[in-house]
């Protein structure tokens, strides 16, 4: 199993601005995976888990077979993710290697993306708090 956590806050204010790309992208993954018929359908379809919404289902894997993901949205706000983050790997014995984490990033230009395995926070104060709750980077 895999875990996709989408960073954001709740509340209408946050609604589509930059700091909900978190929650965007886990939305689009279920509507694309075809868990949800739309993206504004996750928060209606997805259970209130790990003091967050969350929604689990099977993804074709690169080997060829099936992956279970748990796309989680925390509804922690931002700078308290950590706690709804390590929630869930406790509940599924999962390792910090299993999560992905989506967020946004000042340091790129808006629309580019940047994945990696590690690394510091970069000031984030919800990648920090994970950072925090889980004991690496």
């Amino acid at each position: 199993m895999k875990l996709v956590v989408g960073l954001g806050n709740p509340g209408k204010e946050y609604v589509g601005t930059r700091h909900n790309i978190g929650f965007e992208v886990v939305a689009a993954f279920a509507a694309r995976s075809g868990w949800v018929s739309s993206p504004a359908d996750f928060g209606r379809v997805a259970k209130q888990k790990f003091e967050g919404l969350a929604l689990d289902g099977a993804v074709q894997s690169s080997a060829g077979g099936t992956e279970k993901v748990l796309l989680l949205e925390p509804m922690t706000f931002m700078n308290l993710s950590g706690r709804s983050v390590q929630a869930a790997l406790a509940f599924y014995q999962l390792p910090a290697a299993d999560l992905l984490v989506v967020l946004d990033d000042v340091a790129l230009p808006c629309g580019k993306i940047r994945l990696r395995a590690g690394g510091s926070s970069g000031g984030h104060n919800g990648l920090k708090d994970i950072e925090r709750a889980l004991g690496t980077s």
